[in-house]
């Protein structure tokens, strides 16, 4: 079962992009990405996952997600338009408008484990975890072991061997 996810989740990143589809790859790869990701979620009601500056992506998330678990959770996804103020979250997808701001966000969360993903290459460099890159015909992804093992959230390894590692 776990393989053909991972097979089906490749397939979608490969021509997803192709068909325009790029928000809902996007939620698609956010979604699976939590399945083969562990962290301590603790006494939390629900599984959050913030989305900054992406309301297509975010609306897209919302509906895949629709009466979905993460760890026996139920999801609930919040969208934000600046980095100030969030909610204590276990994914944080950030816009590219928000790269520079990428700390600033991971140190807000107050030592909570979080996952962040960027939307576009070179965001490693500012502190996620992950970050998506659009070739403009499929979308792949880039990772950083430092940052990955700073934030205390393990990630499969047959999932990051499908992208490139940075470090």
């Amino acid at each position: 079962m776990k393989k053909s996810v991972l097979v089906i989740v490749a397939l979608l990143l490969g021509v997803g992009a192709a068909y325009g589809q790029h928000s809902k790859v996007r939620a698609i790869f956010l979604l699976q990405l939590t399945r083969y990701a562990s962290w301590q979620v603790g006494d939390a009601k629900s599984f959050v996952m913030t989305v900054i500056g992406a309301d297509d992506v975010a609306q897209e998330l919302k509906e895949i997600t629709r009466g979905k678990t993460v760890q026996g959770l139920p999801i609930d996804i919040v969208t934000s338009t600046t980095t100030r103020n969030l909610p204590k979250s276990d994914v944080i997808y950030i816009d590219s408008k928000f790269a520079d701001r990428t700390r600033t966000v991971i140190s807000g969360q107050y030592g909570n484990k979080t996952l962040v993903v960027g939307s576009r290459e070179g965001m490693c460099t500012h502190g996620a975890q992950i970050a998506l890159v659009d070739d403009g015909t499929k979308v792949g992804f880039e990772w950083s072991r430092h940052n990955i093992e700073k934030s205390g959230v393990k990630i499969s390894p047959k999932v990051l061997s499908m992208g490139k590692e940075l470090n």
